[in-house]
């Protein structure tokens, strides 16, 4: 019985885990810049030991009255920058919220389905499939962002 019990607790386990490891990466960093709260987050997710999704949201609030004064033609610009699309393996999202002058926009993408140049248009062709969510936390804590692996 002892033996069985031990199978039983291995397959439970298993079970629960699942097949490959399933990891999730997630930075975060909030920032005024020149009148602007700035706060990003990045979620990547591994599937089969490799980074295959990347979400990521960026969100600017208007702190300062000069740009809340301003609002429309600062939103216009980012309007022209981040266009909504979806396409195989990225979705843009964008919400401009005119009453608390904020900005948002999120990004999902699927490495194994994104194109190169959908890729290369968000700063994403560096992440690479078959590097570690490790070496990854690494350089964006470089870059200022808090990052946990669970």
């Amino acid at each position: 019985m002892g033996k069985r019990k031990y199978l039983i607790l291995l397959f439970l386990l298993f079970l629960v885990t699942g097949c490959g490891s399933k990891n999730t990466l997630t930075c975060e960093k909030s920032e005024d810049l020149n009148g602007i709260k700035m706060e990003q987050k990045a979620v990547i997710k591994t599937k089969k030991d490799k980074i295959r999704y990347v979400d990521m949201v960026i969100t600017a609030t208007a702190i300062d009255d000069s740009i809340k004064k301003e609002w429309n033609d600062f939103s216009k610009r980012l309007d022209e920058e981040y266009k909504e699309e979806k396409e195989t393996g990225m979705t843009v999202k964008t919400e401009n919220n005119k009453k608390e002058y904020s900005y948002k926009v999120t990004i999902s993408m699927d490495l194994e389905k994104a194109k190169e140049e959908s890729l290369k248009a968000y700063n994403l062709e560096d992440v690479k499939k078959d590097q570690t969510l490790k070496k990854i936390k690494e350089e964006e804590e470089k870059e200022g962002l808090k990052c946990k692996i669970k």
